[in-house]
C-alpha cells in the first residue's frame, strides 16, 4: 500500500512536469527553465502528498497494525508510521530525479549548458513533498478515514492558490527557481540555505508530531505535547524565515553571476552581443536580430564608444562602453524586441519615477520603426528620434 502511495505521487510529480513542458515546448531548450517548469509545477503535487500520507496512515489504524504494534518494544508503532513516510518518500524521489535527468538530457542535446546551481531547488522541493506526507500521516493518525484525506486533499489545494505569492518562498513548499531565465542570475547560498531549513524544519516537526501521536493508545498527554512541539517548530521557523529569509525586507536573494556564464560575439569592430549561456540555443537567431539593431544604433552611439547589447545586465561595466538590453526568449517576435529596445533608449539617461504624455507617444512611434527593421520591412529610426525619445523620457 504504502509504495503504491508513493509510486501515485511519484507519478503525479511526473505527469504534471511532461504536461508543463507540453503547453511551454520552447522551455525544454534551457536547462534552467525547465527545471523551473518541474519545481513550479509541484504546486500540483501537494495536495496528493497530502492525502497518500492521510490514506496511509487511515489504513494502519483501520487494519489494527496500531494496537498490534502498541505491546512491541522500542515504540515500534512510531517506528512503523516513519517507515510508511520514508517509503512514499523513496519513490517520490526516484520519480523526480528521474524526471531531472530527463530534463538534463533533452536541454544538453538541444545546446543548453546543464548546471549544478539548480539542483537545490529539486532538492528543496522534494522536502517539501516529503513534509506533507509527514502531515498527512499526523492528519491521518487524528482522522481515520478516507473521506478526510480526500477533503484534506482538496482543501489543500484552494488554501495554497489563496495564499499570498511570494519570490521564491511559500509556506507549503519551494515553488520557484535557483536562476533567472535568461539573466544568468542565481539564489545565493544564504536564500538556498533558509529554504532548506524552513523545509527541513516542517519535516522534522511533521514527524516529531507524528512519533509522540503514535508511542501509545490513549495517551492524551503525549497528543498535547505533539501539538505544542508541532505550533512551536513552525512559528519559530516561519518567523525566522520572514524576517532573514529571501523575501525579507533587507535581503536580495539574486546573485549576478560572472562574464563566464556568458556567450559574448563580436559582431562587427564596433558592437558586441551578449547572451546567457544557458540561452545558447537561441545565440545564432539573437545575433542576427542584434546586428540589424547595431547598425541602427551607431549614429546614436558616435564613433569612439564600443556598444554592447545583452538580454540582461552584465556584471561588468565600462565606462567606454554603451550598454542596450534587449530582452529575448526562446520564441521572440520582431515586436517583442522592438518593445525592449525602446526602452532601453527610453531610459539611458535614468528610470523616470511616471511617463509623461511625449515620452509615451514617442516611444510608440519609435517602437514602430524598430518593430519594421527588424522584420525586414523598413528602416531604423533615426538618431534624432531617439535623442528625442531619451530627452523626453528623462527623469
Amino acid at each position: 500500500m504504502n509504495r503504491l502511495l508513493g509510486v501515485v505521487v511519484g507519478l503525479t510529480w511526473a505527469v504534471v512536469a511532461g504536461l508543463g513542458f507540453g503547453s511551454r515546448p520552447h522551455e525544454i531548450r534551457s536547462f534552467a527553465q525547465a527545471t523551473e517548469s518541474v519545481i513550479s509545477a509541484v504546486i500540483l503535487v501537494w495536495p496528493v502528498a497530502l492525502a497518500a500520507g492521510a490514506a496511509a496512515a487511515v489504513r494502519r489504524r483501520r487494519s489494527g497494525l496500531d494496537e498490534r504494534l502498541s505491546a512491541w518494544p522500542g515504540n515500534a508503532r512510531a517506528r512503523m508510521a516513519m517507515r510508511a513516510t520514508g517509503t512514499m518518500w523513496t519513490w517520490t524521489a526516484a520519480f523526480a530525479v528521474a524526471t531531472f535527468a530527463v530534463v538534463g538530457v533533452l536541454a544538453w542535446t538541444t545546446g543548453s549548458v546543464p548546471s549544478l546551481a539548480t539542483l537545490p531547488g529539486l532538492g528543496i522541493a522534494l522536502l517539501g513533498v516529503a513534509s506533507l506526507m509527514a502531515w498527512g500521516g499526523v492528519l491521518g493518525t487524528l482522522v481515520p478515514s478516507y473521506v478526510m484525506a480526500a477533503v484534506a486533499a482538496v482543501a489543500h489545494y484552494l488554501v495554497s492558490w489563496l495564499l499570498p505569492e511570494y519570490s521564491v518562498f511559500h509556506i507549503f513548499g519551494f515553488t520557484g527557481t535557483t536562476a533567472l531565465i535568461g539573466q544568468a542570475v542565481r539564489l545565493d547560498g544564504r536564500a538556498l540555505l533558509v529554504l532548506a531549513l524552513w523545509q527541513s524544519a516542517t519535516l522534522c516537526a511533521a514527524l516529531a508530531v507524528q512519533y509522540l501521536l503514535t508511542a501509545g493508545v490513549g495517551a492524551s498527554a503525549r497528543r498535547v505535547q505533539a501539538l505544542r512541539v508541532g505550533a512551536v517548530t513552525l512559528v519559530a521557523v516561519a518567523a525566522t524565515a520572514f524576517a532573514l529569509g529571501p523575501t525579507g525586507p533587507r535581503m536580495d536573494p539574486w546573485t549576478l553571476q560572472g562574464m563566464a556564464s556568458w556567450d559574448c560575439t563580436e559582431v562587427d569592430d564596433f558592437a558586441t552581443v551578449c547572451l546567457p549561456k544557458d540561452m545558447r540555443a537561441a545565440h545564432d537567431e539573437y545575433v542576427r536580430g542584434m546586428q540589424i539593431v547595431a547598425e541602427g544604433l551607431r549614429p546614436l552611439v558616435g564613433e569612439g564608444r564600443r556598444l554592447v547589447i545583452s538580454s540582461a545586465t552584465l556584471p561588468r561595466q565600462d565606462p567606454s562602453e554603451v550598454y542596450v538590453q534587449v530582452e529575448t526568449s526562446f520564441a521572440p517576435t520582431p515586436e517583442d524586441w522592438a518593445g525592449s529596445l525602446t526602452m532601453s533608449i527610453a531610459m539611458m539617461e535614468g528610470e523616470p519615477d511616471a511617463f509623461s504624455d511625449e515620452c509615451l507617444d514617442r516611444t510608440i512611434g519609435v517602437a514602430e520603426r524598430w518593430e519594421q527593421a527588424l522584420r525586414g520591412s523598413g528602416q531604423p529610426p533615426e538618431a534624432a528620434a531617439m535623442r528625442a525619445l531619451t530627452r523626453a523620457c528623462r527623469p
